[in-house]
């Protein structure tokens, strides 16, 4: 997703990615866009950040988020972000955070919250932590702002649901169990052609440890704290991640094949 861009974004951007961005990048980065007017290229760095981006803010929001987004990518790209420091990094990612964007610890952004996301904006976002998931991410496990995790999320998209829907009709079994039935994927009897009872039984069997995970899921957690039970450990936690978001994504593909 593209980062959103606010006054306090952009003074939180100027304090601490000035010193590690060079004027050159500057030059470049501005060069070829509706910023490149804005820019007072004989001040500093510092000066300049914050004249385009105050500029952009006011004028061209979007002009502005193509900047910033691609300022992450050239510091992410060259191994940089660690440059920024610790305080610095926690005080960007509070700052995105009230715009309901998450900045990762690898400088990437993905969105905080799924509801307001158009059905355009979803496949995406869902892709993005579903890859998170599945390499172990522990941020991956923070529950959405409805406080359903991604692979409820997944099910509801499948279904056909909003991400602002209201999910409190169906327990997380019988909307998974929708959400399979949709895809055309087993989760009930074992398989009566032996032709298929290999992946019959994966299906069943990804069923029932996607509902072993939703086990282990603080229900009573409001999206902001521990997403696991006090007795799960990091261990088991970290696996529970993997393991869904593996079947986050075979859902996800399969929903691609059929509305191909």
């Amino acid at each position: 997703m593209k980062p959103p861009l606010t006054y306090d974004i952009a003074a939180a951007i100027e304090t601490h990615l000035a010193a590690i961005v060079t004027r050159s990048e500057l030059d470049d980065l501005f060069r070829g866009t509706p910023l490149a007017s804005e820019d007072p290229g004989s001040y500093g760095k510092g000066p300049r950040l914050r004249a385009v981006l105050a500029w952009a803010v006011a004028h061209d929001v979007e002009a502005g988020k193509d900047f910033v987004d691609q300022l992450f990518s050239r510091i992410r790209g060259q191994g940089r972000l660690d440059a920024i420091g610790e305080d610095g990094l926690c005080a960007l990612k509070a700052v995105f955070r009230k715009e309901g964007c998450e900045l990762t610890n690898e400088g990437e952004f993905s969105p905080l919250f799924l509801d307001g996301l158009s059905e355009r904006e979803l496949p995406a976002a869902l892709r993005q932590y579903v890859q998170r998931a599945k390499a172990g991410h522990m941020d991956a496990a923070l529950v959405t702002g409805t406080g359903k995790d991604r692979l409820e999320a997944v099910a509801a998209h499948v279904c056909g649901e909003t991400p602002d829907a209201d999910r409190k009709r169906l327990s997380f079994p019988k909307r998974l169990r929708s959400a399979f039935s949709h895809l055309g994927m087993a989760f009930g009897a074992p398989a009566a052609d032996p032709a298929t009872a290999h992946v019959h039984d994966l299906e069943r069997s990804m069923y029932t440890l996607a509902c072993r995970i939703n086990d282990l899921r603080n229900n009573e957690g409001t999206g902001h704290g521990r997403p696991w039970l006090p007795n799960v450990s990091p261990a088991e936690s970290k696996a529970a991640i993997e393991f869904m978001g593996v079947i986050a994504e075979y859902m996800l593909t399969r929903h691609d094949e059929l509305n191909s």
